[in-house]
C-alpha cells in the first residue's frame, strides 16, 4: 500500500505487511475489490473498470481502476493497480443525459 492510499484510508504507518483492508472498508466494497483482484490473479490479464469507493470525507464515490498481475517474492502472483477518483466526472456525465 502506498503512502497516499494509506493516508486516505487512515492506515497506521506501522501496519504490518499483509494488513487486511477489510478492517477499514465496508463489506460490500471488500467484496468488489477482492473480486477484481481474483479476476486478475486467475486470468493473468489487466482489469479496467469503475468501482464504488468511499471518499476521504466518507461520501460514496466512484474510482476508475486498473489492476494488473505482478510477480511477487518467490514468484508469488500479486496484483498491483492504480485508481483515480472519477466521482465528479461521472456525476457531470449523468447530469448531461
Amino acid at each position: 500500500v502506498n503512502k497516499h492510499y494509506a493516508d486516505r484510508r487512515a492506515i497506521p504507518a506501522d501496519a504490518p505487511e499483509g494488513f487486511d483492508l477489510a478492517a477499514l472498508l465496508p463489506p460490500h466494497l471488500v467484496e468488489v475489490y477482492r473480486a477484481s483482484d481474483r479476476l486478475v490473479q486467475e486470468t493473468g490479464e489487466v482489469y479496467h473498470g469503475v468501482e464504488p469507493t468511499v471518499r476521504p470525507d466518507g461520501a460514496p464515490g466512484e474510482s476508475l481502476v486498473i489492476k494488473f498481475p505482478l510477480a511477487g517474492p518467490a514468484g508469488r502472483a500479486c496484483v498491483a493497480g492504480v485508481s483515480v477518483d472519477v466521482t465528479a466526472q461521472r456525476r457531470a456525465e449523468a447530469a448531461l443525459r
